[in-house]
């Protein structure tokens, strides 16, 4: 595919994801401030558009209507990771799993984070964690994708 199509189906995805958050969710809350998955949606799809200030606004309103919202601590979390404030991402993905101690996601994010900051050894026991509750919860894309993960860590040794 041509660079310039490319830019341009790009510019027009992002285009209808903006005209969804303007029309859609922001109807949607205007209708119902307490609607907490329109927060919720709306604040993912600003994480996607790499709009963190906006993003954490939203996840900042779920959290307070829902503060048992354990998925809106793991985004919020990318988010301050994006903006390096680790020590705010690692509190909201701590939150997350304390939540449920079982969000295979939340280990493989934080993961993440560990890496980028250079704990290697951290990313690697969160990376098995989230390995192991993706096959206890039957979620092959899951487990592979972790053990992709884990063989890149053994392999950057």
């Amino acid at each position: 595919m041509p660079l310039i199509q490319y830019i341009t189906i790009t510019f027009c995805a992002q285009k209808y994801v903006r005209s969804f958050l303007e029309i859609a969710l922001d109807k949607a809350i205007e209708l119902d401030p307490d609607y907490v998955i329109a927060y919720f949606r709306r604040g993912t799809a600003r994480l996607n558009l790499k709009e963190y200030p906006k993003t954490i606004a939203d996840l900042n309103k779920v959290i307070e209507l829902d503060p048992e919202f354990a998925a809106a601590y793991v985004s919020r979390g990318i988010s301050y990771t994006y903006l390096m404030k680790y020590s705010r991402a690692f509190s909201d993905y701590n939150k997350a799993i304390e939540l449920n101690r079982e969000f295979a996601a939340a280990y493989a994010i934080r993961r993440a984070t560990y890496v980028l900051i250079g704990n290697l050894t951290q990313g690697k026991q969160d990376i098995q964690t989230a390995a192991q509750l993706f096959k206890q919860q039957n979620i092959p894309e899951g487990y592979e994708m972790t053990i992709n993960f884990l063989k890149q860590l053994e392999f950057s040794r």
